[in-house]
């Protein structure tokens, strides 16, 4: 309860009081005005609370809706990252099934990487001309032609390692040759002009002495060296029938016989030796002229081209 002043006499009396006690003034429109400004103010008072839960209830539905988004974000992102793995790992498991079982990881890296020593081992290919095999050439300084013949350190350009040893090439005199290998493989020889001892007792002479010559005669042995048109040592008689249009040739007299291949002019100043077994023939053994007899493929058997003499 409060006080207040009476309009009329002005003594203080309640605020709840209909008249003033001292004067008999009625309060009833004051108190009545008062009561509704009361009540007015109770209800702006009670509508706060309701607007404040109303704006904290839109608050924590936006809040509520944010999250959502975020985890539906987050779900896509996880199902797509895993559908993105299980697509790679389905796909190395593919590669792997088709894989041999005995792979390993030093096969892989045979299958993969070409080393050193394969790359070494490739087939070499020489082209021979008239007069020479690649770059070596008739009439050359043996030792300006083969370097390794002087410096034994020197590289040659299809060959690894330079020999002197001695042939029958000459028949009935000692004869040395220069003879050039890749690896074990015997690729080719040749003569010089060199000045040496001929007696068996002199030795065999040295490749400084077989370098101070000029080359005058090459013998090929290997496939790896060709002529022009791709005849090389190795090729069948067959072959060389059939597509070189060569001849087989049976020859014999008091020295010495075999079989040799025969072409047209266009091989002119070459020698080709062949290997391989006669088994029909209508030469004599016993005539001392030297003779010759041209042979078919069905009279010869295994025969090849065994050597290139030039």
């Amino acid at each position: 309860m409060a006080l207040i002043k009476c309009k009329n006499c002005g003594h203080m009396i309640s605020d709840r009081a209909s008249t003033c006690p001292h004067c008999g003034h009625k309060q009833k429109e004051r108190a009545c005005s008062e009561n509704r400004t009361g009540k007015q103010a109770n209800n702006i008072n009670n509508e706060e609370p309701i607007k404040e839960t109303l704006i904290e209830g839109t608050d924590e539905h936006h809040t509520n809706k944010t999250l959502v988004i975020l985890i539906g974000v987050l779900v896509v992102i996880a199902i797509g990252f895993g559908s993105y793995m299980f697509c790679r790992n389905g796909n190395k498991n593919t590669d792997l099934s088709t894989l041999p079982d005995t792979l390993t990881n030093d096969s892989t890296i045979v299958d993969t990487v070409k080393s050193d020593t394969e790359i070494l081992e490739k087939p070499i290919e020489v082209i021979v001309t008239q007069n020479a095999i690649g770059t070596i050439r008739k009439g050359m300084l043996a030792k300006i032609a083969v370097p390794m013949l002087a410096d034994p350190s020197a590289k040659g350009d299809f060959y690894d390692r330079v020999e002197i040893e001695e042939t029958d090439r000459y028949i009935t005199d000692i004869c040395y040759e220069v003879f050039l290998y890749k690896g074990k493989e015997k690729l080719c020889s040749f003569t010089t002009d060199a000045k040496y001892n001929l007696s068996n007792d002199a030795g065999i002479p040295s490749k400084k002495v077989m370098g101070n010559g000029r080359i005058t005669a090459f013998s090929i042995y290997s496939p790896s060296i060709k002529l022009k048109d791709g005849i090389h040592v190795g090729l069948t008689a067959k072959e060389l029938v059939e597509k070189y249009h060569a001849k087989i040739r049976h020859y014999e007299n008091l020295e010495y016989g075999g079989l040799e291949f025969v072409f047209n002019k266009k091989h002119k100043g070459y020698s080709f030796i062949a290997k391989g077994e006669i088994i029909n023939s209508n030469m004599e053994s016993d005539i001392d002229d030297s003779e010759e007899e041209f042979l078919n493929l069905s009279d010869v058997r295994d025969c090849s081209l065994k050597q290139i003499d030039f």
